[in-house]
């Protein structure tokens, strides 16, 4: 293990130029890989594959399709001057065109809603199959004869309308190997365009997982600009060297690149537990070539740029060594799981963990050695630093009573 490390740490440092252009090559590969990365639409997927209530609940709703099912309720505006109810024959227009609207969207199987469904009557020659709805009413004796048709079908009224005749549902059924958050996002197009001004509420699986995947997807924007901000406030107050604040950022950023697009590759799609990867790898990888460049900067007060880097490496090479390894076992851990997400989560964390230590011990002396930066003088702790070192001579004197509070 020795000569392996000495030979990892000389090879950038020796040369630089290729270990560059190597890293240049991976990135175009992985760039490729991102571009072959799919969404993962289906929330059972988070569910454990051995536990036999999840089988047979998987089992029902591949039968029944119960959870290919999405529901879009309208409903008549409080004090609505245009219509009292769902009957009249604005609203009824309205229901038209959003069933064949939907009916017509790629990935829809079939459209259940008022103006779709078929009502069974006497005929002379038995028993009849018509639409409930023929037309729109035209006025307001032709809405009253509607209504009173369609509130006396005891199957309808609860089901695809409401009991006071002021809300209507209408029941998407998604086709098999459709992509949900595709379907859903055109749906909502659809029902946006043909039934405003009236309240529109969506429900049902495919939309519950597409709401889910878009909170997570909003929080990790909001997340990782703040983790980035973080990252580069502490980098720039601590190198003051725009070097050092790239290489800082671009290795996380290059680690978590490759992860993603070997995923890509490999044929794991992105779920919401992956969305989170840029933030964990920026908090969890980021230190190690910060540990690199200190201890660089540090040596490079009086000695030359490619000695400081090799002494440098020698350092914190090993110390950065143990520390990576145990954080990356502490993610792989998740492969004792039976949740195939979580499972992929944990192995792309560690990995990506594995990465940031690797580019900061190949990445990070490489452009060093071709562009030597100065060193920087020393930040004054001050404040902190005073606080720091009290602290510590607290814990010192009073050592027993902190071992106590940790326990």
């Amino acid at each position: 293990m020795p000569g392996f490390f000495k030979a990892l740490f000389d090879l950038p440092i020796r040369r630089p130029k290729t270990v560059v252009f190597a890293y240049a090559i991976v990135t175009a590969i992985a760039l490729f890989g991102v571009t072959r990365l799919k969404q993962e639409d289906n929330l059972l997927v988070f569910l454990p594959t051995s536990d036999p209530d999840v089988r047979l609940f998987k089992d029902v709703s591949h039968r029944f399709g119960g959870l290919r099912v999405a529901l879009i309720g309208v409903e008549i505006p409080p004090r609505s001057p245009r219509a009292a109810d769902v009957f009249s024959g604005d609203v009824i227009r309205k229901l038209e065109a959003a069933t064949d609207a939907i009916h017509n969207t790629h990935g829809v199987d079939r459209v259940l809603s008022l103006t779709s469904i078929t009502d069974v009557v006497a005929g002379p020659a038995g028993a009849e199959v018509t639409a409930l709805v023929d037309a729109p009413p035209k006025n307001a004796e032709a809405e009253a004869a509607l209504r009173k048709k369609v509130m006396s079908r005891d199957h309808v009224v609860g089901n695809v309308v409401s009991k006071d005749g002021r809300a209507a549902l209408i029941m998407v059924f998604l086709a098999e190997g459709s992509s949900d958050r595709e379907v859903t996002a055109a749906l909502r197009h659809d029902a946006e365009s043909t039934l405003r001004p009236l309240t529109i509420y969506y429900g049902g699986a495919p939309f519950a997982g597409r709401s889910i995947y878009e909170e997570a997807q909003t929080d990790v924007r909001r997340l990782s600009p703040i983790a980035l901000a973080v990252l580069l406030f502490v980098v720039v107050l601590s190198f003051r060297d725009p070097v050092g604040v790239v290489l800082t950022v671009a290795s996380v950023a290059f680690s978590v690149l490759l992860v993603l697009g070997g995923m890509g590759l490999w044929g794991d799609k992105f779920t919401v537990a992956s969305s989170t990867l840029p933030v964990i790898l920026f908090a969890s990888g980021s230190s190690y070539a910060v540990h690199v460049l200190g201890r660089y900067y540090l040596l490079r007060v009086d000695k030359p740029a490619t000695e400081a880097i090799r002494e440098a490496l020698s350092i914190v090479g090993a110390p950065l060594a143990i520390a990576a390894g145990t954080t990356a076992v502490g993610f792989y851990s998740f492969v004792a799981t039976d949740v195939p997400p979580m499972r992929a989560f944990g192995i792309a964390c560690g990995s990506g963990v594995l990465l940031c230590w690797f580019t900061s011990l190949t990445l990070v002396p490489a452009v060093v050695t071709l562009w030597p930066r100065r060193s920087r003088p020393p930040r004054q702790l001050g404040i902190i630093g005073d606080w720091l070192v009290e602290l510590w001579h607290f814990s010192r004197r009073h050592r027993a009573w902190v071992i106590a509070a940790a326990v």
